[in-house]
């Protein structure tokens, strides 16, 4: 029964030492994944090893993974499980309340800008003032969606154009955009695309 007992155990140690090199192997590929940009390999292979050992690594890259690849409702849920984990940093706590606010959760988000605001060490003044930013953009959003107004949009047909066309900005009396249209003013025979184009009343 004794020996019995002592090759269970040492059985048992060997799965124990197996699962735990499994679990690294699978993190450092996925470490490889990621640094190459490859997040949609990456995620799988974080999954994998989060499955393995729920470890703080695996469950941060899994939400950076996310929030990179613009799937803000998984990378909420990973930052939900991220912020809750013990030894994890302020910053993610930032990026629970990006996410939140991405999702159109702007009560929730703000709980979190304002958990951000109280655990960040040194804020600089341009982080302070984009945070307070942040914070008012929600009591807007949540101000506007209980209250809100009919609206017109006008198509600025002389602005648009078949190509790419945005960032559009008042600059003094006129309009400042981006533009990727053909330059009509541009030589005959020669084609020029130009990165900026200047309209406006002037």
């Amino acid at each position: 029964m004794k020996r019995i007992i002592i090759i269970l155990f040492i059985l048992a140690s060997t799965l124990v030492i197996n699962t735990k090199a499994t679990a690294q192997f699978v993190l450092k590929e996925a470490d490889f994944q990621f640094e190459l940009y490859n997040y949609d390999k990456a995620v799988v292979l974080y999954t994998e090893a989060y499955q393995k050992k729920k470890t703080l690594k695996a469950a941060e890259r899994l939400a950076e993974s996310y929030r990179l690849m613009r799937d803000f409702k998984q990378a909420e849920s990973w930052y939900a499980i991220l912020t809750a984990m013990e030894g994890s940093k302020p910053e993610a706590v930032k990026w629970y309340a990006e996410m939140l606010r991405s999702n159109s959760k702007y009560s929730e988000a703000k709980e979190q800008y304002l958990k951000y605001r109280t655990l960040a060490k040194q804020l600089t003044p341009a982080e302070a003032s984009l945070l307070g930013r942040q914070i008012k953009s929600c009591d807007f959003a949540i101000s506007s969606m209980a209250n809100p107004k009919d609206i017109s949009i006008k198509n600025e047909k002389e602005l648009n154009s078949a190509q790419s066309d945005w960032g559009a900005v008042t600059y003094g009396n006129s309009v400042v955009f981006t533009s990727d249209r053909i330059n009509k003013n541009a030589t005959k025979g020669k084609s020029s695309k130009p990165f900026l184009k200047f309209d406006g009343s002037n």
